[in-house]
């Protein structure tokens, strides 16, 4: 958690069953979340299969000058 407490500790000392409890109450996604994830998946996904590989830039492709 931000805060530098575990969610198990924070759990206990209010009084939850469990720390899935206090995670689903107390904390909240921001887009500077999801930003930051996605570029580590993004990146995970580049190490694994190369740059050229991402089918969701495929609109993108330079023209190679043929017409097929």
């Amino acid at each position: 958690m931000r805060s530098g407490v575990d969610a198990k500790t924070l759990s206990g000392i209010l009084g939850h069953a469990n720390a899935s409890f206090t995670l689903d109450t107390y904390t909240h996604v921001t887009s500077d979340m999801q930003k930051n994830a996605s570029v580590i998946v993004g990146d995970f996904m580049e190490e694994l299969f190369g740059k050229e590989l991402k089918p969701w830039q495929e609109n993108e492709k330079p023209e190679t000058g043929r017409s097929d």
